[in-house]
């Protein structure tokens, strides 16, 4: 850890060995509050389905204001996710295997040139199979279903004097 701060950790004073261990302290209130928003995030989506609940149990029809409410809480547990990962993610910093592996040491050697490459291969390549598989779908529809297909036999179309005979209405005037 003493790497972040000085180049030979043997050489490191007092106070270097002090900052590397307060550095390691994640501050406190963002992750009290963070934690606290997702519970009540996620306390409040439980009462708004328990009042849900208790209205379709009870009453032929739900309040306006319940629908209205259930209606701007959509993002609500989009919201409790990120409060959560903010807490996962910036409770455990500066540490990937927490007092083995800091994250300063961690991080990839990549230039940014080897993910541009990287990605646009990946995009070529999925881009291609996506246009590969838009033509066979489109050959297949094309083609239709057939007999085998389906499991039926082939059979006639119905004539209209068949379809009067067994007893199914038509469309239009008798001729």
């Amino acid at each position: 850890m003493l790497y972040r701060f000085v180049e030979d950790p043997r050489t490191a004073t007092a106070e270097q060995i002090s900052d590397t261990a307060w550095s390691t302290v994640p501050h406190v209130g963002s992750l009290f509050y963070s934690f606290r928003a997702m519970v009540a995030v996620g306390f409040f989506l439980l009462a708004l389905f328990g009042v849900a609940a208790f209205y379709t149990m009870t009453a032929s029809e739900l309040p306006r204001w319940l629908l209205r409410v259930a209606l701007w809480s959509l993002p609500l547990p989009w919201v409790a996710i990120e409060f959560g990962w903010f807490l996962a993610e910036f409770g455990r910093q500066p540490w990937v295997v927490e007092g083995v592996l800091p994250t300063f040491i961690a991080v990839s050697n990549l230039t940014v040139w080897d993910v541009v490459i990287t990605i646009v291969g990946f995009t070529v390549v999925y881009g291609i199979l996506a246009v590969v598989e838009v033509f066979l779908m489109i050959r297949a529809i094309r083609k239709g279903p057939t007999t085998e297909a389906i499991g039926a036999s082939p059979s006639p179309t119905p004539t209209v004097s068949s379809s009067r005979a067994l007893g199914q209405a038509t469309s239009g005037p008798d001729k």
